[in-house]
């Protein structure tokens, strides 16, 4: 969904949205080992499944004062990601042997997702110095989070609830992006044109990783 609302010719906001979910409640695979039956799978119940949720937001406002143009664009996105297979046969059952040693089950199944959140805002001013020369400054701010989590459950078969953690492992990672730029465009003629820019940009990350 998009929204304009433009009161002037010197000022425009622009909001623009997107939301998207898929689910998918079982598995789309099938095993051919189990001979010609179609659609034939032996994964465990309750596994298979994923999810996935996407949300993305933006903002983009522009004005002009004085004859300079200015623009400032906000953009926020937000993703999960679920999934859960069957960790039974993993590793020749090695999971599912300390299913049954620590949870008396022999069934295991592997819940991961990943979570990410992001916002950037970027704002610039176009300056003009006579009618063939324009001057461009902006400045960015890029900020990202992502979380990783994976596990191996015992869990019961019946309800699909997870009795206990075999493996449990996340990745928390940040991320943040900064940047000044500008530019100098030289109009000579019609036909030619002269311009001159640079940037400054830097990155910082951090990971942080939690194992059980």
């Amino acid at each position: 969904a998009s929204l304009l609302w433009a009161p002037s010719s010197d000022f425009s906001v622009r909001l623009s949205a997107l939301v998207q979910n898929v689910r998918r409640k079982a598995s789309d695979e099938i095993d051919l080992g189990l001979g010609r039956e179609r659609f034939a799978q032996n994964d465990l119940p309750f596994t298979g499944t994923y999810l996935q949720r996407a949300r993305v937001y933006s903002a983009v406002i522009k004005g002009r004062i004085g004859g300079v143009d200015l623009a400032s664009i906000t953009a926020y996105n937000y993703s999960y990601m679920y999934d859960r297979l069957d960790a039974t046969p993993v590793a020749d059952g090695l999971y599912a042997g300390l299913a049954e040693q620590f949870f008396e089950t022999t069934s295991a199944y592997l819940p991961s997702f990943t979570r990410t959140r992001a916002i950037t805002q970027e704002f610039r001013a176009s300056i003009p110095f006579g009618k063939r020369i324009t001057w461009l400054i902006g400045g960015l701010i890029d900020r990202e989070d992502i979380l990783l989590g994976n596990q191996i459950d015992a869990f019961n078969t019946g309800n699909g609830r997870s009795i206990g953690s075999i493996v449990n492992s996340t990745i928390d990672q940040k991320y943040r992006n900064y940047a000044l730029f500008s530019s100098v465009d030289w109009s000579l003629s019609d036909r030619f044109s002269l311009q001159v820019g640079g940037r400054w940009s830097t990155n910082r990350q951090k990971s942080v990783t939690r194992r059980s």
